[in-house]
């Protein structure tokens, strides 16, 4: 009877030691700096083309017609580029706080980018964010607008979504899964669309990349279970 109670205190060892890894395994921190864009001000980002001149913490630009925006900004316009009513025809709402907006014309659209660090070697990592397609005040016709991705040696691409003259497209979230072959890689993002002039704007928020949860805790926690259930059956018939 002593030898059953030490195993069954064992096994519930097992188990909180097995839920602990589990858990712990399975919310892993974002690397992204300022993901969320909140970090900001709106306006224009620094540009050598235009003279608005905002930063945003922990992230570089190269200048072109690229903007941080939130829903009050949008809604006012932003230094009248998009405007005097509203910043893009359609509702903004869903973005959380503020977001980049980017012109997706190849002649004004530049990457926006951030160092990440701590990544592991041979680590798959998912790379998610939202993102959506707008058009500015004082222009129509239909357009295509995507993001263009990397992260280190690695490309990806979102859907081209269509949005219609003078509309908004929602936001949708993306993700992508990444391997790591270095501890640190560059997290670039390139809006691209079509026309030219109309001006096709893509919009970016909730950036995260974050260690694929490893499993492995999970078949030990299910036999502690498993083994913790047959211990109590053997005590009561005991």
């Amino acid at each position: 009877m002593k030898n059953s109670s030490t195993m069954f205190n064992h096994l519930q060892k097992v188990m909180a030691f097995s839920a602990l890894a589990f858990f712990s395994h399975a919310s892993t921190a974002n690397l992204v700096q300022n993901g969320e864009f909140n970090a900001s001000a709106a306006g224009q980002l620094n540009s050598s083309s235009y003279s608005a001149g905002v930063t945003v913490p922990d992230w570089t630009n190269n200048g072109g017609y690229t903007f941080v925006l939130d829903a009050a900004s949008a809604a006012s316009g932003v230094a009248n580029n998009f405007g005097n009513t509203t910043a893009l025809h359609g509702s903004i709402n869903g973005a959380s706080g503020y977001f980049i907006a980017a012109d997706g014309d190849p002649t004004y659209s530049r990457s926006i980018q951030q160092e990440i660090t701590g990544l592991t070697v041979g680590q798959n990592y998912i790379l998610s964010f939202d993102w959506a397609a707008g058009q500015q005040l004082g222009y129509g016709g239909d357009s295509t607008s995507q993001w263009n991705v990397s992260l280190g040696n690695s490309a990806f691409t979102t859907p081209t979504v269509t949005n219609p003259s003078e509309s908004f497209t929602g936001w949708f979230n993306q993700s992508f899964e990444y391997t790591a072959t270095s501890s640190t890689a560059t997290l670039s993002f390139l809006a691209a669309g079509a026309p030219s002039g109309v001006p096709p704007f893509a919009l970016l928020d909730n950036v995260s990349v974050s260690a694929v949860p490893v499993p492995m805790a999970f078949p030990l926690l299910l036999s502690g279970l498993v083994g913790l259930g047959f211990m109590r059956k053997k005590n009561k018939a005991a």
